[in-house]
């Protein structure tokens, strides 16, 4: 991803994370992920960002499925 801001609907995600939202939508063949869908599950995102590897652990959850598992409705994973 570039310096520039965030993705539209992902505003306060950080980078590394935003970049696994679009790896999860391409895989999927979906070239751009939807702004509203994006900006539904930012408070997602980022709570779950926000927690430790031991907490996330406890969620079965690594730090590289958050993107997939808050998705997972819609992406069917």
């Amino acid at each position: 991803m570039t310096n520039g801001p965030p993705p539209p609907g992902l505003h306060g995600v950080n980078r590394r994370l935003c970049a696994q939202v679009d790896q999860a939508f391409a895989n999927r063949g979906l070239g751009a992920n939807p702004y509203m869908l994006r900006r539904q599950k930012r408070r997602e995102l980022i709570f779950l960002d926000s927690l430790t590897d031991g907490e996330l652990a406890r969620l079965g959850l690594r730090r590289d499925q958050i993107a997939q598992h808050v998705f997972r409705d819609w992406l069917g994973g």
